[in-house]
């Protein structure tokens, strides 16, 4: 499956379904989640990029995909890459302070993409309920009249299960 999805020439798609599918396998073999790191890291189509960083989120709170990640979100061309490395560190970020530091700066840095900024605020999600200021940030963003509608929604959604 590495050999499928690492073949430029096969379709794109094919390759974003085996990396996607490579995730499953990084328990199994050493030399997958490297390959994943990489492919996040170089490849040139970003819906490959994209499967990357969804395969390695149950591995975003430890080195070397918590780096990646948080490079890729910070760096990366394609906003749909960013919005889906900052939703992949949720896991971490639930532990991590660093992390949710990164994911709080996306969600309040207005020059950033409404879908990196809703990424963002969607990464943020396994903290409501054990982070105090995590709340407050969504509550007053959701408040916010002048705040981007996406990340408004976005928030809204994200509190829901303690609004109710």
């Amino acid at each position: 499956m590495i050999h499928t999805a690492r073949e430029s020439s096969d379709r794109p798609d094919v390759r974003e379904v085996c990396v996607d599918e490579l995730g499953s396998l990084c328990d199994v073999d050493p030399g997958v989640p490297k390959f994943l790191l990489d492919t996040l890291r170089t490849d040139h189509d970003p819906k490959v990029r994209s499967a990357a960083a969804w395969a390695v989120s149950d591995m975003a709170s430890a080195d070397p995909a918590r780096r990646a990640l948080l490079r890729a979100l910070a760096g990366d061309k394609s906003v749909s890459v960013r919005a889906d490395c900052a939703m992949s560190l949720a896991k971490g970020a639930a532990s991590d302070e660093s992390l949710r530091e990164a994911l709080k700066q996306n969600v309040l840095d207005a020059r950033e993409h409404s879908e990196v900024r809703s990424g963002a605020v969607y990464g943020l999600r396994r903290c409501l309920r054990s982070v105090k200021g995590i709340r407050e940030l969504l509550f007053a963003r959701f408040r916010d009249p002048t705040e981007n509608e996406d990340v408004r929604v976005t928030c809204l959604r994200v509190l829901e299960p303690i609004l109710t």
